[in-house]
């Protein structure tokens, strides 16, 4: 998005079903090399309350993006994603796992 100078609308667009499939990618991963256990057993109303905070999420999101200027939005996502990766490398490089 920097790069190629994106609209801030276009950018969170993309982003979103990215950080999608990555949470998707990153739960079935750990649950293949059982570091979810198998037995978990979470209550159905964990997973209702998980979908609930979703989508309050995105229409919080769609009532910000009234107030908040493009150029705010784009440094905050671009400042997650940078320390997400710094922190992904770091607990890679270090096997920080827990």
């Amino acid at each position: 998005a920097v790069a190629t100078r994106w609209q801030q609308a276009s950018f969170a667009a993309t982003l979103q079903p990215i950080l999608l499939l990555a949470n998707l990618g990153a739960l079935v991963s750990k649950g293949l090399l059982g570091a979810i256990p198998a037995d978990i057993g979470l209550p159905w109303w964990i997973w209702a309350v998980v979908v609930g905070a979703v989508a309050a999420g995105v229409w919080l999101g769609g009532q910000l993006s009234r107030w908040v200027k493009p150029t705010l939005a784009r440094r905050a996502a671009i400042t997650i994603a940078g320390l997400g990766g710094v922190v992904t490398l770091v607990r890679g490089l270090f096997g920080v796992w827990g």
